[in-house]
């Protein structure tokens, strides 16, 4: 997988379209066939073919990309969404510049509800314990003075709480929580630490098999490397002429990449393969595909 696309995972469907001006999703990739089938797997989809199309097709755009697979012919985004409490993944199939469903299978229940569902439950029990701590205070309050009317309709009414009542004793809330210890999140913050710790975890695991993988390279092929696994940069001479293959051939030979394969996609994504210049470039081994670019493009 190349560098952009490892970009990409963990991000909102959407905006990595609009970012790599992928061609935009709409409606007509779900065929009566396609609604049919989405029927027997989610449950509580709209009768109506239109109003499903319109729902999934948001759903759809808000999805996160877990996965990005060449097939040669086709790209296959995989994405993931909740629906009643429960995780999907589609695969979305893009070949000819044109959108279609490839499949669609349930994936476990959404970890993410239960999660809010056991902050919620920690709101409550804060909820309590201010209510107790303000009536303690309220009652302390009334010993000293005579109670006012505008104090008793707060006594008779403590035990109701709306959301200004709640925005107004948020410091109380928060410290009660603290002192027991737990921490208060908006859905908002809640919802940006998941998606950073799933995306976070989809790069290590990325991380751990392209190490695996160069390891076994190293094992199985140690008489054909080029390299001296001691020197921490390598010398890459490019020789005018030379086209995106010759220079693909290059960068494996020298340890820089993987495959000729990445490395050609690589550049005809990011349509680089006319700013590479002639020259012999000192680079450092560990240096990503990005960095090779830059180095190769004097950015």
């Amino acid at each position: 997988m190349n560098q952009v696309w490892i970009e990409a995972l963990g991000k909102e469907f959407k905006k990595v379209l609009n970012t790599f001006q992928y061609p935009p999703l709409t409606q007509d990739i779900f065929t009566s066939d396609v609604c049919k089938e989405w029927r027997s797997i989610l449950s509580g989809l709209p009768a109506s073919d239109e109003a499903l199309k319109q729902q999934m097709t948001k759903r759809l755009l808000k999805s996160t990309i877990v996965e990005i697979e060449d097939m040669d012919q086709y790209l296959l985004f995989h994405v993931k969404f909740a629906h009643k409490g429960e995780l999907y993944q589609a695969a979305l199939k893009l070949a000819n510049l044109t959108w279609g469903i490839d499949t669609l299978q349930y994936t476990g229940k959404d970890q993410k509800n239960r999660l809010i569902w056991g902050v919620s439950i920690t709101l409550v029990f804060a909820l309590l314990i201010a209510s107790w701590l303000l009536s303690q205070k309220l009652t302390h309050q009334t010993s000293a003075k005579q109670t006012s009317p505008a104090l008793e309709t707060s006594l008779s009414t403590s035990q109701w709480w709306d959301d200004e009542q709640f925005v107004n004793h948020i410091d109380v809330i928060q410290q009660a929580a603290e002192q027991h210890g737990y921490l208060l999140l908006t859905e908002e913050e809640l919802e940006t630490l998941v998606d950073k710790q799933v995306q976070d975890s989809i790069v290590t695991r990325l991380a751990e098999s392209e190490e695996k993988g160069d390891q076994q390279e190293e094992t199985s092929n140690p008489e054909e490397s080029e390299t001296d696994p001691d020197k921490e940069t390598v010398e890459l001479t490019i020789q005018p002429g030379m086209t995106s293959p010759d220079i693909a051939s290059q960068l494996v030979a020298k340890g820089l990449a993987r495959n000729e394969r990445e490395v050609i996609q690589l550049f005809r994504e990011l349509d680089v393969d006319k700013q590479i210049r002639s020259g012999t470039y000192t680079i450092p081994r560990a240096a990503t595909y990005m960095d090779v670019i830059d180095i190769l493009t004097g950015r």
